[in-house]
């Protein structure tokens, strides 16, 4: 009896071992369809990963769109991380003058839109100081002809390039290294510039020619450097040089007169806050259709 008890128990524990690892047959679209509760079930599911698929390539699409760089987002961080989070009303003032800046951000990126378009069709061509017109976003690089210590004596190609693009205005903005290049004669640089600027009339003709008097140098600038103290005299020059010509003579000295913080380091390049008056300037001389 043992035994046969014994046998029944492995035949029925070997029945239940092939229960146990048959596999699951999956369900056919008729089972599903016959039963509400999975259909609803599947249903749900099939939505929510939708939602999600939608919800991942919208994130994906606006970041990849996004100005942002590596610079400006470790400095938002840091903002964040300097927020006094000992009392609510603090942080609450923090992000309300962080808001104001954003704001201040969005009008400024705005108005750099109006700047695009109002000299669309114009260039601009000047040294490193010209250059901030595009390297801070006011300007395109295609209406922007410029290059680190140009020079009339040196650089006539900037003219050549920018002439054969036939704009309707040309502003023109050197003798900052000039100054320096032709050591304290200005009638030496306005002969170089004389010619450099009837070379661009003679391929583009019909264009109307502005000539920027060169800004103000800090004083301690000139203090290591004497030779820009000889500013005035050469903007006596430009001037001058513009009468007989009968270009427009643009006078920006009275941007850095009137602010001084708008001084980089060097007391020579400006910082972003100047280029608008300067565009402003720019765009009056030329009466262009500047909204701001």
């Amino acid at each position: 009896m043992k035994k046969t008890q014994h046998s029944k128990t492995n035949k029925t524990s070997k029945k239940h071992r092939k229960k146990s690892t048959k596999r699951a047959v999956p369900l056919s679209v008729q089972e599903i369809l016959h039963d509400p509760v999975r259909l609803i079930r599947l249903l749900i599911a099939g939505i929510v990963i939708l939602f999600l698929i939608i919800f991942l390539w919208h994130l994906i699409s606006s970041n990849a769109k996004a100005g942002y760089d590596n610079n400006a987002i470790e400095k938002n961080i840091k903002t964040i991380e300097r927020f006094d989070y000992s009392n609510v009303a603090t942080v609450e003032e923090e992000i309300e003058a962080l808001k104001s800046t954003s704001t201040s951000s969005t009008k400024n990126n705005s108005n750099k839109v109006a700047y695009q378009k109002a000299f669309r069709g114009n260039i601009v061509l000047g040294d490193s100081v010209t250059e901030g017109l595009s390297a801070y976003g006011y300007l395109p690089d295609d209406i922007v002809f410029s290059k680190i210590g140009a020079s009339v004596a040196t650089n006539k190609d900037l003219f050549t390039q920018a002439a054969s693009t036939y704009p309707k205005n040309a502003f023109f903005a050197m003798g900052m290294n000039d100054m320096g290049n032709f050591k304290g004669k200005p009638e030496e640089f306005i002969k170089q510039y004389q010619s450099c600027l009837k070379d661009f009339k003679k391929t583009s003709p019909k264009t109307k020619i502005y000539v920027c008097s060169i800004s103000h140098p800090s004083s301690s600038a000139i203090q290591k450097k004497s030779w820009l103290g000889q500013y005035d005299e050469f903007n006596t020059e430009i001037k001058a040089m513009c009468k007989e010509m009968k270009f427009k003579y643009i006078d920006v000295s009275s941007i850095f007169e009137k602010h001084p913080e708008f001084y980089e380091g060097d007391g020579i390049h400006a910082s972003s806050d100047y280029y608008p008056y300067w565009l402003q300037m720019m765009a009056d001389a030329a009466d262009l259709d500047l909204e701001i």
